[in-house]
């Protein structure tokens, strides 16, 4: 058994390592390592007070390894760690049939659902369920404030109040907490053995109350700005606001399922009435009961350990941006004054906290020509393929046309994103962009990707799916784009020199990553 162990791990781990620098990058899933430990641990604890089990060798038992094995050969030849992630989870139920048998696996069942919570959503889905969940958060908050009578104008997802807006950031929107708080839910449903549908009834509650919650926070962030000047939208207040309303999620799940626990109680505090005299409602009311040194010692735990985890995340503007061990730094003469026609006209670089949705830097020029002002802006890290489309409709955008085009570059396929848009004033807007590793190659838009808030748009097919990655696997990509908006639509030859211009940027930028990847982070400080 230990054999057939060693080998999946070393037939599975360089994937696995990919695929789990790729979760660390992407904030809503760098919980992930804490959480495959509790679960490890977890089933450790089930074969020590739940055996002895059998190993088992049986021919249907050795068939299971099939799945994993072809989920394996398929992610080699695609080069999809995504792939290579979902077979190791098959194999580790394959190894808990070989290994115990039948029993053991019933025994650790919900142990290895819940492995499948660190496996992303599909086709870039993460991204779109994050613009949905903005959406719901800032509509809705929008509501409540419509109904107490604070002014404001909703515009995306952005709360614009007279001298003031708020942006509902990815954290506000609940998909940072929810992830965490649906392992969370998870891990206690596997502890107190709820089962596997009351464990599933709690990870929707986590949904509901994780949703609620962020809308709280948005409106405690905003009345407490507005109405009593107490600044929470940014820094430690910001952080620990975060935190309570986590801690708040927790304590609305437990609350959830003694409800459950009421209503429907567990078969066994029926077995209690042939030994008790007490009534049916008195044992429903003991079986939902918490020892309260229990239920503090736990929240109090919780909400220390993320504060902790707070106090030692260094912030953006505290440390050079760094990237796979580079530093990346870009200073106005990065671009020429002229380029292709197009004079220079203002420079800034703007920081934001680490993991932003935005990235946690933008350098940004700003170009004109015959009329025509265009903003050049290297953003990032990134984790994957950024979409901007995304974030302009967040924006207030809509979205008339996202299309992939083929920059010019002689020998070489570089392939761009071009996004049409307008916007409630009537204002058009035409983006071009392109996403590029710190050393300059390029990496190609996914072949399928949803946006649902301008609409269905499908890239390429489902059969590119079956076509081998061209692009490296960084873990940390750059996005480079030339944006432009005018009172009236765009002529083709001005779409068409728009699109040279981010050809020409994109050819230079590319040359100070380069240089740039070659500055190592030691003892610089920046």
């Amino acid at each position: 058994m230990l054999l057939v162990a060693s080998a999946a791990l070393v037939a599975f781990s360089p994937f696995l390592f990919q695929f789990g620098r790729r979760l660390w990058i992407a904030d809503h899933y760098s919980f992930f390592p804490l959480y495959i430990g509790v679960l490890a641990y977890l089933a450790f604890r089930r074969w020590q007070d739940e055996g002895p089990f059998r190993s088992s060798l049986s021919v249907a038992h050795c068939l299971k390894w099939v799945l994993p094995v072809l989920l394996l050969g398929v992610s080699v030849w695609l080069r999809r760690p995504w792939l290579a992630a979902i077979g190791a989870v098959f194999a580790v139920r394959a190894f808990a049939y070989q290994w115990g048998g039948r029993d053991f696996f019933r025994t650790i069942r919900l142990i290895w659902f819940g492995l499948w919570l660190c496996i992303p959503l599909p086709l870039n889905l993460d991204r779109s369920l994050i613009q949905e969940m903005q959406y719901f958060a800032s509509n809705f908050a929008s509501w409540i404030l419509d109904l107490f009578g604070y002014r404001h104008l909703l515009t995306g997802v952005l709360l614009n109040f007279p001298g003031r807006a708020f942006e509902v950031e990815e954290a506000c929107s609940g998909v940072h907490s929810l992830f965490a708080s649906l392992a969370g839910v998870a891990v206690y449903g596997i502890v107190l053995r709820r089962g596997l549908f009351r464990t599933f009834g709690l990870l929707l509650a986590g949904i509901f109350w994780v949703l609620v919650m962020n809308v709280a926070r948005i409106l405690l962030v905003v009345i407490a700005e507005i109405d009593f000047g107490i600044p929470l939208a940014d820094g430690l207040p910001h952080e620990l606001a975060g935190y309570v309303i986590f801690c708040f999620v927790v304590l609305l799940v437990v609350s959830t399922d003694r409800l459950l626990l009421f209503l429907l109680p567990d078969r066994s505090a029926f077995k209690k009435r042939a030994e008790s005299r007490k009534t049916g409602l008195l044992i429903r009311l003991e079986s939902t009961r918490i020892p309260a040194k229990v239920f503090m010692g736990t929240g109090t735990t919780a909400f220390l350990l993320m504060f902790g985890f707070w106090l030692v995340r260094p912030a953006a503007a505290t440390i050079p941006l760094r990237v796979s061990g580079t530093r990346l730094t870009l200073e106005q003469s990065a671009l020429p004054e002229e380029i292709r026609g197009w004079t220079l006209k203002d420079f800034k670089v703007i920081e934001r906290s680490v993991g932003d949705i935005n990235g946690e830097v933008s350098y940004s020029w700003v170009f004109q020509k015959n009329g025509l002002e265009s903003t050049i802006a290297v953003d990032g890290p990134f984790g994957a393929w950024h979409d901007l489309g995304s974030c302009y409709t967040g924006a207030g955008w809509k979205l008339t046309a996202a299309t992939d085009i083929r920059l010019d570059f002689p020998g070489e396929k570089v392939i761009a994103s071009e996004l049409e848009m307008e916007d409630s004033a009537g204002q058009y807007g035409h983006v071009v962009f392109s996403v590029v590793e710190q050393d300059g190659s390029t990496v190609s838009p996914p072949p399928v990707r949803p946006a649902w808030a301008g609409g269905p748009r499908i890239q390429g097919g489902f059969d590119a799916l079956l076509v081998p990655r061209d692009d490296r696997e960084s873990g940390a990509v750059f996005c480079i784009q030339a944006y432009c908006k005018v009172p009236v639509g765009f002529s083709p030859q001005e779409r068409n020199e728009h699109r040279e211009m981010l050809t020409a940027v994109v050819s230079v930028l590319r040359g100070q990553l380069k240089i740039a990847e070659s500055v190592k982070v030691g003892l610089v400080k920046p």
